[in-house]
């Protein structure tokens, strides 16, 4: 393992630090499988090859704004 010679930080946790987007959380991650239909991953590809983000953030993104205006029919 290589270290940095004055904070004898592992360089790799050093790298990974200057490469942190600014305002990216350091947040507790969890994998989940779930079916989806192949259109909407189609559609999701898509949107990400387009926007150049990830599935997974489209997924984030689309999760998030479905949580902060989803309205109850009850």
């Amino acid at each position: 393992m290589v270290y940095n010679l004055f904070t004898y930080e592992p360089i790799m946790q050093l790298v990974m630090k200057m490469f942190r987007l600014d305002g990216e959380k350091k947040e507790e991650k969890l994998s989940r499988t779930f079916r989806i239909p192949v259109s909407l991953i189609d559609e999701l590809e898509k949107l990400a090859a387009e926007k150049d983000l990830s599935v997974n953030k489209i997924v984030i993104k689309c999760i998030k704004y479905a949580l902060d205006n989803f309205e109850d029919e009850n």
